[in-house]
C-alpha cells in the first residue's frame, strides 16, 4: 500500500502476479479445450481455487527467491527474513503442477483441496482455508505485516508455545509495516520474475510495456478476455446474448470477466462486435 522513495510496494508485485496467474490458467484451459476436453459441472469453482493456490504459490516463491523489505510509516526500512512471511503449507518447497480434471496437483494437492472443499459457490471460504490467509504474519490484501489476534490464533498450531512467544516478541515491533522490494534487486519485469521462481508454463502474450514491474492497473485482463473470446467465438458471437458470452468466456478463461471488460478488449483490438 505504501513504500518509501526508491522502493516498490509489494501489492504492485502481487497485482502482476495475479495477472500472470490468470493468463497462465487461461492458457492451460485453452490447451485442454484444444485437446478435446469439455468443462464439467463445478469446473469454474475448481478453476477459481486452483488460480488462488497458484497466486499464493507465486507469492511464496517470490518471497523465498528475492530480498524483501518492511517499511515503517515514518520511513525506516529493514530487510525481513522469511519466517515473517512463510506460507503455512510451505508452498515454496514444491514445483507448480496444474490440477488435473480429478483435482490432483502433485505435491500441491492438499492445499488445493483444502481451498476447494471449503469454498462456496460465491468464492467465500473460512480464513484458515484461504491460500492468501495462510501466510504467517503478512496480510497480502494490504501488503503489510499483520500481527492481529485473529492471525495469531490461526497460526498458533504451527508453533510451540515458546516458539510463538519468542516470534511475537520480535514481530509485534513491525505490525503495520509495509512489505516492499528494491527495484535494483528485483526482476525488471514479470517474465523475469516468473523465470526466477521456476514457473515455465506458457501464458497468453501481452504487450511488453505492460510487463514492467511497477506498472499500474490490470490491462492484462483485457488480453485474457480477448484471447478467450477469440477461442470461444472465432467468427464473433452474432446474436448470442452477452450473459451467455460471459458464461462461455468464464469456461475458457477460468474466471468471470464482465461484458464491460470483454467489450473494452474488443474495442481496443478494433474487433467488430455484433
Amino acid at each position: 500500500m505504501f513504500a518509501p522513495e526508491g522502493f516498490i510496494p509489494f501489492d504492485v508485485v502481487i497485482s502482476q502476479i495475479y495477472d500472470a496467474s490468470i493468463s497462465a490458467w487461461a492458457c492451460e484451459n485453452t490447451r485442454r479445450l484444444d485437446a478435446g476436453w469439455k468443462p464439467t459441472k463445478g469446473f469454474a469453482l475448481k478453476s477459481f481455487c486452483a488460480r488462488e493456490v497458484l497466486n499464493a504459490w507465486m507469492i511464496a516463491r517470490t518471497i523465498n527467491s528475492y530480498t524483501i523489505y518492511a517499511a515503517a510509516p515514518h520511513g525506516q526500512v529493514m530487510q525481513i527474513s522469511t519466517p515473517f512471511l512463510t506460507h503455512r503449507d510451505q508452498l515454496n518447497w514444491y514445483d507448480w503442477e496444474f490440477p488435473d480434471v480429478e483435482g490432483y496437483s502433485g505435491e500441491l494437492t492438499v492445499p488445493f483441496h483444502r481451498a476447494l472443499e471449503n469454498t462456496d459457490s460465491l468464492g467465500k471460504r473460512p480464513s484458515n482455508s484461504d491460500p492468501f490467509e495462510r501466510f504467517t504474519f503478512c496480510d497480502f490484501h494490504t501488503s503489510t505485516i499483520d500481527v492481529t489476534e485473529d492471525r495469531i490464533s490461526r497460526i498458533a498450531v504451527d508453533f510451540s508455545e515458546e516458539e510463538l512467544s519468542n516470534l511475537l516478541r520480535i514481530v509485534r515491533n513491525f505490525d503495520g509495516w509495509a512489505i516492499c522490494v528494491k527495484p535494483d534487486e528485483f526482476p525488471k519485469d514479470i517474465d523475469e520474475l516468473l523465470s526466477g521462481i521456476g514457473f515455465d508454463y506458457p501464458r497468453f502474450e501481452v504487450n511488453a510495456s505492460n510487463n514492467a514491474i511497477g506498472r499500474k492497473g490490470r490491462p492484462q485482463l483485457q488480453n485474457i478476455a480477448l484471447e478467450a473470446y477469440k477461442l470461444a467465438y472465432p467468427n464473433g458471437h452474432g446474436s448470442t446474448h452477452w450473459s451467455v458470452v460471459e458464461d462461455q468466456i468464464e469456461e475458457v478463461a477460468g474466471r468471470r470477466i464482465s461484458q464491460k471488460t470483454i467489450k473494452r478488449a474488443l474495442d481496443n483490438n478494433q474487433d467488430k462486435m455484433d
